[in-house]
């Protein structure tokens, strides 16, 4: 594989995980405004740790672990499945903390799930470069069963959350109709331009960031590799340095 062909890979595995939060993050938020909150995360976890104990059944066993160029799709539409339960998911997920902490302590709060979502996400690129090894197609068939078990387990833990009440709960809030929920949302961010200012930024240095990050597979194996290295290890190496550096920034 060369370093265009690795890049090019690597650039289609982010771009079908990130597809649905396009076009569902806003549906997102209406879910978490509509329905139990903790249930959507227990629902979201639990069917992620399912797709995953899937793909175990559906890796090989043994050998290399390369999937032919034909395959290709099988692993991108797992990805954007994947990806649709994590658009669901964040929005989610963030509208819960302030039903879970006090208001004083909301922006700490929110600083240290963001910290833990972007952060250890990089940081657990390495531990799974390290774990995988592209000449043996069973580390990959256990890289993908731990995901799934953490993903099992954590999810368990959300049936036992405990938030308080959020507004949408409330019998006169259910009775307005959803598009006029939507419509207040957007010209609520509409009438507060720092808010919409935050979000163009926010797509501008995502955007950036996710440039840097594809082209680090094709950096690596144009610079760094050679013959018998684990490239996979080298490319996740990379994404755990930047995440570690995310982390002391963040400090």
């Amino acid at each position: 594989v060369t370093g265009a062909e690795t890049s090019s890979i690597n650039a289609g595995i982010n771009f079908w995980f990130m597809l649905p939060y396009f076009f569902l993050g806003v549906f997102g938020g209406w879910i978490a405004d509509t329905l139990p909150r903790k249930w959507v995360l227990f629902g979201c976890d639990e069917a992620r740790g399912v797709l995953l104990i899937s793909a175990v059944l559906m890796a090989p066993a043994v050998g290399v672990a390369a999937i032919p160029g034909d395959y290709h799709w099988r692993v991108f539409a797992m990805l954007f499945v994947v990806g649709l339960f994590a658009a669901i998911f964040a929005p989610t997920r963030n509208a819960t903390i302030p039903q879970l902490v006090p208001r004083n302590q909301l922006a700490a709060a929110n600083a240290i799930i963001m910290g833990i979502a972007v952060v250890f996400s990089l940081l657990g690129m390495g531990i799974g470069g390290w774990m995988i090894d592209g000449n043996d197609a069973g580390s990959v068939r256990t890289g993908l069963f731990i995901g799934a078990i953490l993903y099992l387990v954590s999810g368990t833990f959300w049936a036992f959350l405990r938030p308080r009440p959020h507004r949408a709960s409330v019998h006169a809030e259910s009775q307005r109709s959803e598009f006029r929920r939507l419509g207040e949302a957007l010209s609520y961010i509409w009438a507060h331009k720092r808010i919409l200012r935050m979000v163009l930024l926010s797509m501008l240095f995502w955007a950036a960031a996710y440039v840097v990050i594809n082209s680090t597979a094709a950096f690596t194996s144009n610079r760094w590799y050679e013959e018998g290295d684990n490239l996979i290890w080298l490319i996740n190496l990379l994404g755990m340095c930047l995440g570690g550096g995310m982390l002391v920034g963040a400090i």
